[in-house]
Formats: structure tokens, sequence, C-alpha cells
């Protein structure tokens, strides 16, 4: 039990003794909880404050009273789990679970959770809290990130709350390592069924500005929360507008005329994708399959229904014409009238 001495700058033995007439000549006044908080709010200068002047008690009693943040934060009292008594300023959390490798946490400061109530109630109050976000947070602005991708790795499998919050940088950080020893972006990934091979084939003629989960290191695959990060990877139609970046970015094109006639040469799917010169088509066929003609309609066609080369549309002409026929041919059947059968007039 802590009594009203921590607030006293003179024991109560000598005050007492000292008649009130000579209180005044002597600069001598009382000080009471009231009048520390209330000199505490306008207080800028701590630097008289010794904190091992202080018991453990009393600090805690100290701290869990002052509600001002200001005065809080620059009490040289706060404890760190070096056993180091200081203000709280930089980065400064409350906690240290998880803890990080040695030099992950240069510059980070973890303040030790106090056992009294009042005082940990101002500490959750006035600190941020340290967990595996936060943890994650720190990794990733590290000057290469890529290097502690196992780290990161580790705090995902480990932290479940992890995926739920996940800062910023983790998917614009680039931490992932690729199989040529370069490293992406988690947004920079994409997962289509039945694509991973054109996926990867367009990663590879793009320098790998976007790749597949395949295009990841073996040893990142094989960590054991690697299914975890994989249901982060955007898949479906939300990763269509980056699979339309990547074809683009590789100049596969199915023809500037497709882009308003998308719909009418759907009949026509089956000659189209086999042009050789033309795979764009086979692959837009299988995204309609993974997700539907209207998503594709939406994020794939306006970004590879552009110009054909002379070269290519020389090269494609029969098999163009052969699609030209057809439809002619369709459109002249349905024009004439099928001849009557005998005996049925």
């Amino acid at each position: 039990m802590v009594d009203e001495a921590p607030w006293r700058v003179l024991a109560d033995s000598l005050c007492s003794s000292i008649p009130d007439k000579c209180a005044q000549p002597l600069n001598v006044k009382a000080v009471d909880e009231i009048s520390v908080l209330n000199r505490l709010r306008v207080c800028n200068d701590f630097s008289r404050v010794d904190a091992t002047e202080f018991t453990s008690e009393e600090i805690d009693l100290l701290l869990g009273r002052v509600v001002e943040e200001h005065a809080w934060m620059r009490l040289p009292l706060h404890r760190d789990f070096s056993g180091h008594r200081g203000a709280v300023q930089g980065e400064c959390f409350l906690g240290r679970d998880p803890e990080l490798p040695d030099g992950l946490s240069a510059g980070v400061r973890f303040i030790e959770p106090s056992v009294d109530a009042d005082h940990l109630r101002q500490q959750n109050r006035f600190l941020g809290p340290w967990g595996a976000t936060t943890a994650a947070s720190v990794v990733l602005r590290a000057a290469s990130p890529v290097q502690h991708w196992r780290c990161l790795m580790d705090l995902l499998g480990a932290h479940r709350t992890l995926a739920d919050r996940l800062p910023q940088a983790w998917s614009e950080t680039a931490w992932l390592p690729l199989e040529t020893g370069d490293a992406i972006a988690l947004n920079s990934l994409i997962r289509i069924s039945n694509l991973d091979a054109e996926i990867r084939g367009l990663a590879r003629r793009c320098d790998y500005a976007y790749a597949g989960p395949d295009d990841l290191s073996a040893e990142l695959r094989a960590h054991p929360a690697f299914p975890a990060l994989l249901a982060q990877v955007s898949s479906g139609e939300e990763a269509l507008p980056v699979l339309g970046q990547l074809m683009s970015e590789a100049g596969l094109s199915i023809g500037r005329a497709a882009r308003t006639g998308y719909r009418d040469l759907q009949q026509y799917m089956s000659t189209l994708v086999s042009i050789d010169l033309l795979p764009a088509w086979g692959i837009l066929e299988r995204a309609t399959v993974a997700t539907s003609i209207d998503a594709v309609e939406k994020h794939l066609v306006p970004e590879v229904a552009k110009q054909l080369s002379a070269d290519i549309c020389r090269r494609t002409l029969p098999d163009l014409y052969s699609v030209a026929h057809s439809s002619a041919t369709a459109r002249a059947a349905a024009t004439v009238s099928p001849p009557e059968e005998p005996g049925l007039a």
C-alpha cells in the first residue's frame, strides 16, 4: 500500500515542525496529489525527475494517476524489457511478443506492461500495442526485406490474427523471393484456374513485373504457412486486370475489331483459339471458363484488342478468311428456305 508520501517534496516530519508563519518566508508550500498533477500539465522540462529516487510501487502510483498524455509520455519513469527507465519517445510499444531476430528491432523500444491495474490502463491508453502486425511492419521496412521472408512467413504461420490485420506494406513491398533470385510484391502475383502455365510464360516475357505462385522460390512454396499466403494472392476476376496488363506487355493481341465484336466472335472461338500466331484467344477462352464472359470482356478485351502487325495479319489471313467465310455461309443459309419434302405439300 502506497501512502501520500510520493507527492511530498519534504518529509512530513520536517514540514510539520515548521510553523505556518515561517513557511511563507522559507518558500515552503503544501504539496499534494492535485497540486503535482496540475504542475505536470504545464511542465515542459522533466530533466530533474530521477527514476532512481522512486520505488516501483511509487512509479506505478504516479503513472497510474497522471492522465495528461503529454506529461505521462515525458516522465522518464517508463520501464522497458532491458530494465531501463526513461520517457516514451520515438517508437515505443507495449509488450514484445512476438520477438524479432537480432538487428531487426533496432530503434524500437519495448515497454514492459505493469502489474498495477491503473498504470496498465494508462499504458493501454497511450502506447501502441506490439503484435504480429506491428512486427511485420518493422520487418518490411528493412533495407532488404526479401532477406527476412522466413521471419515474415513464420509470423504468418504462428499468428492467425496477422492475416486479418495485414499492414499495407505486406502487399506492396517486394519481399517474396522468386526462383530467379529476384523479389516480388504480393500484389504483383495472380492465379487463375487452368492458366498457370500461361501466366508463367507471360511473366518470363515481362521480366517478372508480375508472376504466378509457381514462379516463387521452392523454399518459400515449401514453408508451412504458404497455403495462408496463397489465399492472399489475387485470383479469379480480381486477377484479370493484372493478367490483361501482362498480356499487353507481352504484345499479345486479338485484333482491334474484336473490341466491339467480341460477343459475336464467340461462335468461332474454336477456330480462333487454333491460330498459333494469336495465342491471346486461347488465354481469353480459358479465362472465360475460370470467370465469366462479362469479366473477360470488361478486363481483358480492352487490353488485347489492339491493331495486329502487318506481318501477323499476312500470316494469319488464311485462318481469318476461314472465320469470315464461315460467317458469310451461315448468314446465307439463314436466308434460304429448306426444300419441301415430296408428299408433304
